[in-house]
């Protein structure tokens, strides 16, 4: 359901880019900037998910959605940490800030994601949002030293709340009327 999730975004993205710059290939790939992934991420935004954290907000429904506890489990609801990078280098490097920019605009006129209107929201999904997240130097150092080393043109959005059930459990419908009579 990860993996589906970020394809469903990454797609979202491409689509928007590849209209608003009038281009037929994907701008936005999905990498972890490897060394092995550097000669095919070059002059492209990466999206390269920087952490998973389980949702402490204790929810049990998502919108009208509710959810039945099943052999004493619930269903884990997850934050993904999805990161666009721009690595375009060089006398490119303009052209990385105003992918970032047009990546900051795309998802704050979009920044709710529901199968309702989306069909291609993966069918265990109702609904995403995404937040920017705000770091301070010393987180971002912390995330760049991991990766690369070196910084680059960035931005990082919470994607929440995407449950992860593994099947445990299943939407049920609230009941609203019970009928008392006692038939004999």
């Amino acid at each position: 359901m990860i993996d589906e999730s970020v394809k469903f975004i990454v797609g979202q993205l491409n689509q928007s880019l590849k209209a608003q710059y009038d281009v037929s290939e994907d701008m936005v790939i999905i990498s972890n900037l490897s060394d092995k992934s550097a000669v095919f991420t070059n002059n492209h935004l990466v999206a390269m998910l920087v952490n998973i954290e389980r949702d402490t907000y204790p929810q049990h429904s998502i919108g009208n959605k509710h959810y039945n506890v099943l052999n004493g489990k619930r269903p884990v609801f997850l934050n993904l940490y999805l990161m666009f990078i721009a690595t375009h280098e060089g006398e490119k490097y303009i052209e990385a800030l105003r992918f970032i920019s047009s990546t900051i605009e795309f998802f704050q006129d979009n920044p709710v994601f529901e199968r309702s209107a989306y069909a291609e929201v993966p069918s265990s999904i109702e609904k995403m949002i995404l937040d920017i997240e705000n770091l301070n130097l010393r987180e971002l150092h912390n995330i760049w030293t991991l990766v690369t080393g070196r910084y680059m043109p960035s931005v990082l959005y919470r994607v929440r709340t995407i449950p992860f059930d593994n099947g445990m459990t299943r939407p049920v419908t609230t009941i609203k009327e019970t009928d008392s009579r006692v038939i004999k």
